[in-house]
């Protein structure tokens, strides 16, 4: 960015996450495991030159708390060489290696992007979990924008009410996170860039897309509400700790209460391994043994992606990352099916990227 903006970073107090320019260099997988990029010896030698550059320009500003030469996997090699050679050059602030995708395992941050999310990664007593971006609510506001058509965001939306509701939506998600310990999240984004109307302002700054008050009232909320969640029913009683699955697809009312499943496989503490790129079917059971609470969480982790119902009632697309878990309030609509005694999560998963078993928790919501 511009000198004045760092300058103006400085000035109010605004923590800086300092990524180094990608440039190119798809990487071709994205998996955790995914190889580095190839780079010529001269592109490898530009590279370490234009980062040491960045920070001989910028570690005057102390706005920037952190240096980050990789995202979501562009351009990305050497992770950890480069790591190391970042702190030895300037051991006064963090690193985070890469943030989104190509985590390596070995940083003390643990970052991951969804969108519109949000989602964590899995808590670690070694690593801190990070969202390092989500959001991505997208919503054009005419005679503000860089192009006039084509423009586009990661969800669409019309009008500014329904941006300002959905904003409001992903942020109370957020809150249980916070109180379990997410340790930060980033929005995307502050203001449109080019094509992308993500921005909570336009691209000419001109418009506070959902207004200032709104805006400020519901990012308060994170501040103000950060207690961990409470299961529900208490103790361990509301986990789903027997699943069955199938890799064959089932029928049409696979996902109702009463369907049987007697011929399914089953799982519980680990998953059976399957081929990467295998779908399954999958049903929990939950024991609910007293009346629920008028606000219910339902956290659904270590899939990729699949829809979800209770009880036959479809849910939610579940967007998670194999090691993230994303935690939703239940509507209304949905929390009148749950009855005493025996309650079906159900799950289609499109792909999974370890064998680690799915897990579904009702927890009482605030």
């Amino acid at each position: 960015e511009l000198a004045r903006w760092y300058y103006h970073c400085d000035r109010l107090g605004l923590l800086v996450w300092q990524d180094m320019p990608s440039n190119g260099h798809e990487p071709p997988d994205i998996s955790r495991d995914g190889p580095d990029v190839e780079r010529t010896p001269e592109s490898r030698e530009q590279f370490y030159a234009e980062l040491k550059a960045l920070i001989d320009t910028h570690r005057n500003h102390p706005s920037i708390v952190m240096w980050v030469p990789f995202n979501e996997g562009w351009g990305q090699f050497e992770t950890k060489e480069i790591d190391q050679w970042i702190r030895d050059y300037d051991p006064s602030r963090l690193v985070m290696p890469t943030s989104g995708f190509l985590d390596r395992g070995f940083s003390p941050i643990h970052s991951i992007h969804i969108y519109p999310g949000p989602a964590m990664p899995a808590l670690s007593a070694e690593r801190v979990a990070i969202l390092g971006e989500f959001g991505g609510l997208g919503y054009p506001v005419k005679g503000h924008l860089w192009r006039e058509d084509r423009n586009w965001g990661y969800r669409n939306i019309k009008t500014a009410d329904e941006l300002g509701n959905r904003y409001e939506v992903v942020i109370r998600h957020l809150l249980p996170m916070v109180g379990e310990g997410l340790a930060a999240a980033v929005y995307t984004q502050v203001s449109d860039v080019e094509i992308e109307v993500n921005g909570m302002m336009t691209y000419d700054r001109a418009e506070v897309k959902m207004g200032t008050r709104r805006t400020a009232a519901i990012n308060r909320l994170v501040y103000e509400t950060q207690r961990p969640l409470a299961p529900y029913p208490p103790a361990s009683a509301g986990a789903a700790t027997q699943w069955r699955f199938t890799t064959e697809e089932p029928g049409d009312d696979w996902q109702e209460r009463d369907f049987n499943d007697s011929a399914w496989q089953t799982w519980s503490a680990v998953a059976p391994k399957l081929d990467l790129e295998t779908q399954f079917w999958a049903r929990g059971s939950i024991e609910l043994s007293e009346n629920r609470p008028e606000v219910l969480l339902l956290r659904i982790s270590n899939v990729l992606a699949g829809p979800a119902a209770i009880n036959g009632q479809n849910l939610m697309m579940v967007e998670a990352l194999n090691t993230a878990h994303i935690t939703n309030r239940v509507r209304p609509e949905h929390l009148a099916t749950l009855k005493r005694g025996k309650n079906v999560i159900s799950i289609h998963c499109h792909e999974r990227l370890d064998d680690r078993a799915i897990d579904a928790r009702f927890f009482r919501g605030q």
